[in-house]
């Protein structure tokens, strides 16, 4: 995914530089895979870049990673997903009882998170 300013200038800096990848590495953008994605662009602007990439424009909703994107400012909503993701992962790490040794003496993941925060508040506070 590479992401720049919607104008003619920048799409032609990433096409040469697409261009100057392809020539040295030998590998070429699968168009039947790439699209254009355009936020606040006019529709001639739209037209002559999208021929300029020889690439189709893409519509909105789009997910990438599961993550929502789209051309204007987030909503709570969408926040709220990668929110559930992170809480989803923690419950799974959480639920493997991972077991830490400090000191000789065996602590849980969050035993061992509590005494880290513990030993750093005592430490700045004193």
């Amino acid at each position: 995914m590479l992401f720049c300013k919607g104008d003619i200038c920048s799409i032609r800096a990433v096409k040469e530089i697409l261009d100057e990848f392809s020539a040295t590495s030998g590998l070429t953008i699968n168009t039947g895979k790439s699209q254009l994605y355009f936020g606040g662009v006019k529709e001639e602007g739209k037209q002559v870049m999208l021929s300029e990439m020889a690439l189709p424009e893409g519509e909105f909703p789009l997910k990438y990673l599961g993550v929502p994107l789209r051309p204007t400012k987030w909503k709570a909503e969408d926040c709220g997903v990668i929110i559930k993701k992170i809480k989803q992962r923690l419950q799974i790490w959480a639920t493997r009882h991972l077991f830490f040794c400090k000191k000789g003496s065996t602590h849980s993941l969050s035993a061992s998170w509590s005494s880290k925060l513990l030993d750093e508040y005592l430490h700045t506070t004193s």
